[in-house]
């Protein structure tokens, strides 16, 4: 019987073999990644959406009225949504994390129950008070006569954490929504720069940032712009559509509830 000698490769045949995996996965990375993207924001947008649905049905269920943001150490937006999309709703002992819904999946920080927040004005703490009058209710969704173009929530800036909040959470309000610092002063105290009147000349200038769009302590409560390589923010209207948008695309018609 003929034995033929067994050919091991050379090591040219090696690095040739080698170089044409390397160049098949730089070919195929950024295609993996941008997939990869695509389905965290899908994701994203599915999970406003549920919350819209959930904001509705809570609304239909309270006279048109939305939800407070935020009520001191007894309860916030998610927690009450949670009781509309599963059985049983949260609490603040049971922890906030009612649902992944919450949790936006292009989230850099792990951890954490909430990564969205809600329009402050429209959903605002309990109790606060606008030019001394302390608010009972919230906004009225029957209000709205431009549904569609209202931002309700949107994705937003995570705290690395601390000894008061959970590692990774949102505030519960976009408190910086236009730029302004203190949420229940400047701007809470000066309505009229928060609701919608057709002679307004900024109405379709884009709302201030500040050019914040990191996750940090002290950062709480900007909009982020964490999809598509740092550009878009899932974006969820009153009328529970939810899109991708740019910083350019929010403008001032869109934080403007109307007045009742």
């Amino acid at each position: 019987m003929i034995r033929h000698p067994h050919r091991a490769f050379t090591l040219i045949e090696l690095l040739v073999v080698i170089s044409i995996i390397a160049l098949l996965i730089a070919i195929l990375l950024p295609a993996l990644t941008a997939a990869r993207s695509t389905a965290q924001a899908v994701r994203c947008l599915s999970n406003e959406r549920q919350m819209g649905l959930a904001l509705a049905a809570y609304a239909n269920d309270e006279d048109n009225f939305l939800p407070f943001g935020y009520t001191p150490g007894v309860s916030d937006w998610p927690i009450v949504l949670s009781g509309y999309i599963r059985a049983q709703q949260a609490s603040y002992s049971a922890g906030t994390d009612a649902s992944e819904v919450f949790q936006c999946p292009a989230a850099l920080i792990p951890g954490g129950t909430k990564h969205y927040a809600a329009h402050p004005v429209m959903m605002p703490p309990y109790n606060v008070s606008i030019n001394g009058t302390k608010l009972e209710k919230s906004y009225r969704i029957d209000h709205a006569r431009r549904a569609a173009e209202l931002l309700i929530l949107a994705d937003s800036n995570q705290s690395p954490g601390g000894d008061s909040i959970l590692v990774g959470d949102s505030d519960a309000l976009l408190r910086r929504l236009n730029g302004w610092g203190d949420p229940y002063g400047v701007y809470m105290t000066q309505p009229n720069q928060w609701y919608y009147d057709p002679s307004f000349s900024d109405n379709d200038q884009p709302i201030e940032t500040n050019d914040v769009n990191i996750d940090g302590a002290w950062v709480e409560g900007y909009i982020r712009w964490r999809h598509n390589a740092d550009e878009s923010a899932a974006i969820l209207y009153l009328d529970s559509h939810a899109k991708l948008a740019r910083n350019e695309d929010v403008l001032m018609r869109h934080i403007r509830p109307d007045r009742p």
